[in-house]
């Protein structure tokens, strides 16, 4: 005998299933997600004007306020609240930074570590572009080269406000900001343009303001990919320099991830063994992280 399954159970089950395809940020702005190899990422641009505590981000239209700002701040392209409804506010970096976090729990915004495996995914720097942006012009400024959108993605041209305060590169390029620092003035941001299918790697200043895009959290898995002992941090805790050693290792990226996420240290390790000076951090629990070519590594760091 054929079984039915009731209506109501048909649509409870297909709830769920578009509730588990989105997420909510601070102030109720519902996102969908798309799953990108082993990633999932918001398909729209950040549009919360809350930190996670509730405190507000400080809106700041005016030129001088916005190029002295010594705080986290957004803005809307020209001052227009209709471009944020389509292409989401842009933050300065100091927003990013804030311990106080944007992103919802389970999610961060990017590192940019994070944002290379995703163009590396897509085929590398030069083709990636093409697969993250959104097809057509009607967004995008003509001839939105090698744009198919085959990820998902549907990046917009959301343009960027300047360190002087101007707006520019609406419709013809978008900028999104990475959660890793560069220098104590700037942070690293990926961007892509209407004129080929690259993603181009750039440092912006603190007072720039461009788009965020935000990436669910993944399992740490914190030493359980390294149950033979390979890498050894010592002391731990510490205070001033740590021993970072892997064996039978070198040409090594490492990253110092904070408790929100936010990678605030890399390095590039030539040696199996390398010294690495954390006075810079605060007192805290970090992760670090150690890439090799085969195999990523994890464990906790205390710094007293």
């Amino acid at each position: 005998m054929k079984r039915t399954i009731p209506f109501f159970i048909v649509l409870a089950l297909l709830v769920v299933k578009i509730q588990a395809q989105t997420v909510f940020d601070h102030d109720g702005n519902l996102y969908h997600t798309i799953t990108i190899g082993t990633q999932t990422w918001t398909q729209e641009n950040l549009k919360v004007t809350h930190f996670n505590n509730g405190d507000s981000i400080p809106k700041v239209s005016d030129d001088t306020p916005w190029i002295n700002a010594t705080h986290g701040a957004y803005c809307d392209y020209n001052r227009s609240s209709d471009s944020a409804l389509t292409y989401g506010h842009l933050y300065n970096w100091l927003v990013i930074t804030d311990s106080r976090g944007i992103a919802p729990d389970g999610w961060h915004v990017p590192s940019d570590s994070e944002w290379l495996q995703l163009i590396n995914y897509l085929g590398g720097n030069t083709l990636a572009g093409g697969k993250l942006k959104d097809t057509g012009t009607l967004y995008w400024q003509s001839p939105n080269a090698g744009a198919n959108n085959q990820s998902g993605f549907t990046a917009l041209p959301g343009g960027m406000r300047g360190n002087n305060a101007l707006f520019s590169f609406i419709n013809a390029n978008d900028y999104f900001w990475s959660s890793t620092v560069n220098d104590t003035t700037s942070g690293w941001c990926r961007a892509m343009t209407y004129s080929d299918s690259s993603v181009y790697k750039l440092y912006a200043k603190t007072q720039v303001g461009i788009s965020v895009r935000l990436i669910r959290d993944s399992t740490w898995n914190v030493n359980e990919n390294d149950p033979q002992g390979q890498l050894n941090i010592y002391p731990n805790p510490a205070s001033e320099k740590v021993s970072v050693s892997f064996k039978g290792k070198k040409n090594l990226q490492l990253e110092i991830y904070n408790a929100v996420g936010a990678c605030v240290f890399q390095k590039r390790l030539e040696d199996a063994g390398n010294m690495v000076d954390i006075r810079s951090l605060s007192k805290g629990v970090y992760i670090i992280q150690i890439i090799a070519a085969d195999i990523t590594i994890r464990q906790k760091l205390i710094k007293e």
